[in-house]
């Protein structure tokens, strides 16, 4: 028996359907990529970390717009997906769209902390008027933004911190004294930390040391980098300028390094009662004191101990003479 007849135009009927399933996949997706230029489908289909690592605004825009969440935090690691971008930008919108102003990193670092270190002023002034925390510490470092301010010679930034009220135990001119040209006990403390660092005393730098970069003796991994600290520390400390009061002092020391280059680094120091010194404290007698200095315990009681302490690495490296 003959095979029926095809009705007319079924042959053309199944080349269509076959070319359109070949032609679809390049057809939709050319359709996605004409879409994804539309910035209201990019705030309503991509994720907020998408949006922040490209540093889409207008898809932020609509993101916000559409009501959807700008605090979200990486499960895996902890950080606000804000630092997700170093773009000041970027960074400036999520902060007026609600973002947390004191959202932290992986390291437990906040978002102030990271803006002063950029020197990104605008967003270090808009993220204290929305009530970012001047005073919090970094989890890992135990830094204010202050602090970190200081340390890396962000001066704008330091004034704006100071303006708005953050604590700082800073001793200059208008809250101190300055120092004795032989800069006193507390420039003694500082070249007995120096002379530990160089002489490679554990237990005398863990004594000295800072408490939050207090190294454990007996641990080999807080050591990998005392052939660094040994590099940048002067070994001859000399005071470029001091302040005090009774309750702490601020000094800039510098000095040749064991490279010969001058390094120019700041100490913060406090003043504990002789009876209740702080770990670290130092009763140096005069033989103790490196460089004929002076103790560094005072006359009239109280130990210093050192708080805190930075390498002024931008900081022109002059210098008195020895």
């Amino acid at each position: 028996m003959p095979p029926a007849a095809k009705p007319p135009g079924t042959n053309w009927i199944g080349a269509g359907c076959v070319g359109l399933l070949l032609l679809g996949g390049p057809i939709l997706a050319g359709l996605r990529g004409l879409m994804h230029r539309v910035p209201a489908y990019r705030g309503w289909q991509e994720s907020l970390t998408s949006l922040i690592q490209s540093n889409d605004l207008a898809g932020l825009a609509w993101y916000v717009r559409l009501g959807r969440e700008v605090n979200e935090v990486d499960a895996a690691t902890g950080s606000h997906v804000v630092f997700y971008t170093g773009d000041p930008a970027t960074i400036g919108f999520l902060i007026d769209a609600g973002m947390d102003p004191d959202a932290r990193d992986s390291e437990g670092d906040t978002l102030l902390q990271e803006s002063v270190r950029a020197n990104q002023l605008d967003n270090v002034i808009k993220l204290l008027a929305h009530g970012a925390d001047a005073d919090a510490r970094s989890r890992t470092y135990g830094t204010t933004a202050l602090e970190d301010a200081i340390h890396q010679q962000r001066d704008d930034a330091a004034a704006i911190l100071r303006a708005t009220g953050a604590h700082d135990v800073t001793v200059t001119a208008a809250n101190g004294s300055p120092l004795p040209a032989d800069g006193g006990a507390p420039l003694a403390l500082v070249r007995r930390y120096h002379a530990a660092l160089l002489a490679s005393d554990r237990q005398a730098i863990a004594r000295l040391s800072p408490g939050a970069s207090k190294p454990d003796p007996g641990n080999e991994e807080d050591w990998v980098n005392l052939p660094t600290w040994q590099q940048t520390r002067p070994f001859r400390t000399r005071l470029v300028s001091g302040f005090a009061n009774a309750q702490a002092a601020t000094l800039v020391v510098c000095g040749e390094t064991t490279e010969g280059w001058v390094a120019v680094w700041g100490f913060q120091l406090s003043r504990h009662q002789a009876e209740r010194p702080e770990p670290g404290a130092v009763s140096a007698s005069p033989a103790e004191a490196p460089d004929g200095a002076n103790p560094a315990e005072e006359a009239n009681g109280g130990l210093w101990v050192i708080d805190d302490n930075w390498w002024l690495v931008d900081r022109p490296p002059v210098c008195p003479p020895a």
